[in-house]
């Protein structure tokens, strides 16, 4: 293999395993002459390097999480994933009513037939709304796993983000003469089937995510 290839592929390791054992699999690929099935291996082994370290202390943010985890794990995995949803649940509220101001200010609602640059405007707030839970749900597991952390304490962070994903909706107040419109969140009736689907995810992608380390640690 050539050895810039080499060098490249070794450098996508961590630093503290390139450090351990870089030179020993850059000289292996210089010397196997592999081909794309060896690079693609190589490629995909550093990519579980980095998600799921096997050297303890081999990432600063590794060792980081493991402590924040150990030490106070109702935070790292109860609020933090309410709080990240929170977040995206406001970013998504302020697409909407901007986009209401700018691209429909004569209508009353800003839930109506849309063209033009608009259908991207509305669409990305959209995605981010109905998307949020699964993404943060997917960083949790991938938190949690890498933290080693017992399952109790990512359930519940998965249980609080389906409860809150299952009760709220979007809820828009008309503009007045004297008043602008609104946009905010309220809850509503439970939906029970929001809720048992995003955690459903939540579990298996943490599933998912145990296996692959327990076979990258072999």
């Amino acid at each position: 293999m050539n050895r810039c290839l080499a060098r490249w592929l070794v450098g996508m390791y961590p630093r503290g395993w390139r450090q351990r054992y870089g030179a020993e699999l850059q000289a292996m690929l210089e010397d196997g002459g592999g081909g794309v099935r060896a690079a693609w291996n190589v490629m995909t082994a550093a990519a579980g390097e980095r998600m799921f370290p096997t050297m303890e202390g081999g990432m600063g943010e590794a060792s980081a999480l493991q402590r924040w985890g150990a030490r106070a794990p109702w935070a790292v995995f109860g609020v933090a994933p309410v709080v990240a949803l929170a977040a995206a649940y406001s970013v998504a509220l302020l697409i909407l009513w901007t986009g209401w101001q700018m691209f429909l200010p004569a209508e009353k609602t800003p839930f109506v037939p849309v063209d033009g640059w608009a259908i991207a405007y509305f669409g990305a707030g959209r995605m981010l709304y109905f998307y949020a839970p699964m993404v943060v749900g997917v960083v949790l597991a991938w938190a949690a796993v890498r933290a080693r952390a017992r399952f109790l304490w990512p359930l519940l962070g998965a249980m609080a983000m389906a409860a809150i994903d299952g009760v709220i909706q979007v809820r828009t107040v008309r503009p007045t003469l004297s008043e602008a419109g609104s946009v905010h969140l309220e809850f509503a009736d439970w939906h029970p089937a929001t809720s048992i689907a995003g955690l459903a995810v939540t579990i298996l992608v943490y599933l998912l995510f145990r296996a692959r380390r327990a076979r990258h640690a072999v």
